[in-house]
């Protein structure tokens, strides 16, 4: 069992208009996050990981995924090769699998 304290989470910045709370565990099939959004992220496009799917809580707030509206309480899920944006003013806790590395994760510009 591995337990990550508050006080040591990373906190780094999203795509664009979003910060990420990372739990990093000494595991690699699994991981959680939360993702603070502040409007649309990424600003242009859609992002799309390769290999990593997740189910999402709304922990707060509300917006939109992909044009579709989400509150506090509601999840959802992303699976890898999903296309997706977020806007709005959310939080929403992430767990996935295989554990996230940010190199599978692009941003997908539209023409």
């Amino acid at each position: 069992m591995q337990i990550v304290k508050h006080k040591d989470i990373s906190v780094h910045s999203g795509h664009d208009n979003s910060t990420v709370d990372e739990y990093y565990m000494d595991n690699k099939d699994i991981d959680v996050c939360v993702v603070h959004v502040n409007g649309r992220t990424p600003k242009e496009g859609k992002l799309v990981n390769s290999e990593y799917k997740c189910v999402c809580y709304v922990l707060s707030g509300d917006g939109e995924i992909c044009g579709q509206k989400v509150a506090q309480g509601d999840a959802f899920n992303i699976l890898a090769g999903d296309e997706y944006w977020f806007n709005g003013v959310f939080s929403v806790v992430m767990c996935g699998t295989p554990a996230f590395n940010p190199a599978q994760n692009k941003n997908i510009k539209e023409n």
